[in-house]
């Protein structure tokens, strides 16, 4: 209304503004000074009346909200966006405006232009409320308190789109099932942010120079994944949210944690690239989650840290390296926790660290060239089949009561691989096989691939039965999970069970003795061997601690490159056809006697 009144009042004084500005052109041209002033303050007076319509085109003219009806209308008529049998609407110019949609089963395409807002309070670019199966794709979002609010909102998809400089990039607020992939992130106090929603997939977006990249709170069964989320605050913060799987996403260069996770359970996180961060992952008040085969690199303090009652984790499989320290159990109700199978190296700290922590278990794992391989704090714990190669120290060991062997201590430089920094009984053996110890000496004249002297470490830690070979544990998935276990002078490779005999490879130097001492469950071969080294047969010993559960071999073969090859004197799978052959001879030699 301002600008139609301003243009009434230009047509209106158009000719009498003309004749008064001639006339003081005239004065001024034949006046002094005095003249020149007065005509100045007549242009002045012009400036200030046509002021109003000289900037009306330098302002971009806002229309109000603009709503998407639910009879597919567009209000008002006017606004930028153009409609294609009421399911498609493209933006046709930049929108200075909020969208509020209130039809499902639509795209809106903002076809690359952008939707500007003014930072206000709650002012929302695009709302999605109580919508279901609308699409947002191709859309510039900057400057909104929320760029795009999903609220009751259900299997929508948010595609493509770049959201910068908002507070909240995206929100979902009770929200199910909808997905949000493609999109650029940038520059957002939170990049996504999920409240009371679930069963969402958030695929391949790229989030950066962020507060919080994605913040899941209360929000249990989401999918998050391959998202590059780089340079933010926070990377992935798990807050009382259940059974979320995060996977293959890159986290990185995000100054505090790349994943955090609290008051969390029964979420997995696999397959993810975690680097540079201040804290790789970190659990606080979080059980039961399942962290595994993640590449957990450079983080400036934790690879993963589990703090403050996290029981029954499992930590397996993860490449935790150049870390500061590799893993952090702390306090006691960071217990029941599996650590297994992680390849733990070059970290300037501790492998593993466990403060007060008890009742762990810690197996399979390559812990190498850390300060400390583990520090062991905390009772009850289980460390067994680890490798613990080149660090400063083996073990760090202030604690007691804890259970230490089938390790393979090799080359630790400081202190005898073991560094005892307080005064505790462990035990050091399963009371028929210890730890392997590269620095040990002693002889083994009973030919069982054990010691004949103790390795001691205190007067209260003694390894009564110290390996003379390498410890290894082979799994096997045949019917069931079944266990082989070596002790082994020699390197193995290739071992396999075929389903009727176990085979490896071994190798070591040229022409000296070599020797095999192996543990096989009686469930998965009969317990009558035959031992061939590179087709031969060779005599074994069957050591008098076999049971009817494990049989024990030792054998030994001259060093080349050799292939062993164990089968049973009848293969298991032909035990039960064999029974059921002579049970029905047995019956058919009965009939013909009684004929």
């Amino acid at each position: 209304m301002v600008t139609k009144i301003n243009r009434r009042f230009f047509h209106n004084n158009y000719n009498r503004l003309r004749v008064v500005l001639s006339l003081e052109r005239v004065e001024v041209l034949g006046r002094n000074k005095a003249g020149l002033v007065s005509g100045v303050w007549v242009l002045l007076l012009f400036l200030a009346v046509f002021g109003v319509v000289l900037k009306v085109p330098l302002v971009e003219s806002n229309s109000g909200t603009i709503y998407i009806r639910a009879d597919g209308s567009i209000d008002p008529p006017t606004a930028n966006i153009t409609r294609t049998n009421n399911a498609t609407y493209y933006f046709a110019n930049n929108i200075y405006d909020e969208i509020v949609v209130q039809r499902d089963n639509i795209v809106v395409d903002g076809a690359g232009y952008t939707l500007h807002g003014t930072g206000a309070d709650y002012s929302k670019g695009i709302d999605l409320s109580y919508r279901s199966n609308v699409t947002i794709s191709n859309v510039k979002i900057r400057t909104f308190y929320y760029g795009i609010w999903l609220d009751h909102s259900s299997s929508s998809g948010i595609t493509g789109n770049n959201i910068t400089s908002n507070r909240f990039g995206i929100r979902l607020d009770e929200s199910l099932g909808n997905s949000l992939s493609g999109n650029s992130l940038v520059n957002n106090t939170y990049g996504i942010d999920l409240a009371y929603s679930s069963n969402n997939n958030l695929y391949g977006n790229k989030i950066k120079d962020s507060g919080f990249a994605i913040d899941v709170g209360l929000s249990p069964n989401n999918i998050i994944s391959k998202n590059s989320i780089t340079n933010n605050s926070d990377g992935v913060r798990l807050g009382s949210s259940n059974d979320n799987t995060l996977f293959g996403n890159n986290i990185t260069a995000n100054s505090d944690d790349g994943v955090y996770i609290e008051a969390s359970s029964n979420n997995t996180l696999f397959g993810n690239d975690i680097a540079n961060n201040y804290a790789g992952i970190t659990l606080e008040h979080s059980p039961n989650n399942s962290i595994s085969g993640n590449n957990i690199k450079a983080n400036k303090y934790w690879g993963i840290d589990l703090s403050w009652f996290c029981p029954n984790n499992t930590l397996r499989r993860n490449n935790i390296t150049n870390n500061k320290n590799g893993i952090g159990l702390f306090y006691a109700s960071s217990s029941f926790n599996e650590i297994s199978g992680n390849n733990i190296t070059a970290n300037s700290g501790d492998g593993i660290y466990l403060e007060y922590s008890p009742n762990n278990n810690i197996s399979g794992n390559n812990i190498a060239k850390n300060e400390c391989g583990i520090s062991l704090g905390g009772t009850n714990n289980s460390i067994t089949g680890n490798d613990i190669t080149n660090n400063n120290y083996g073990i760090c060991l202030w604690s007691s009561n804890n259970r230490i062997y089938h390790n393979n201590f090799i080359d630790n430089y400081i202190s005898a691989d073991i560094y005892v920094v307080s005064i505790g009984v462990n035990y050091w053996d399963d009371r028929f096989e210890g730890n392997y110890w590269s620095e040990y000496t002693g002889t083994d004249t009973d030919y069982d691939g054990i010691g004949n002297n103790w390795y001691e470490i205190d007067d209260d830690n003694i390894d009564h039965y110290p390996l003379m070979g390498l410890f290894s544990d082979f799994s096997i998935d045949y019917e069931e999970t079944y266990h082989v276990t070596t002790i082994c002078n020699s390197s193995i490779s290739d071992f396999e069970f075929n389903g009727t005999a176990i085979s490896f490879n071994v190798s070591g130097e040229n022409d000296t003795t070599g020797f095999c001492r192996i543990c096989i469950p009686t469930a998965l071969m009969n317990v009558t061997y035959t031992v061939f080294v590179n087709g031969t047969e060779v005599s074994y010993n069957l050591l008098p601690f076999s049971d009817e559960t494990y049989s024990y071999l030792y054998f030994n073969y001259t060093h080349s490159a050799q292939e062993v090859v164990i089968i049973p004197e009848f293969p298991s799978f032909l035990v039960l056809p064999i029974f059921m052959i002579a049970a029905l001879l047995a019956v058919i030699v009965y009939k013909k006697r009684e004929v």
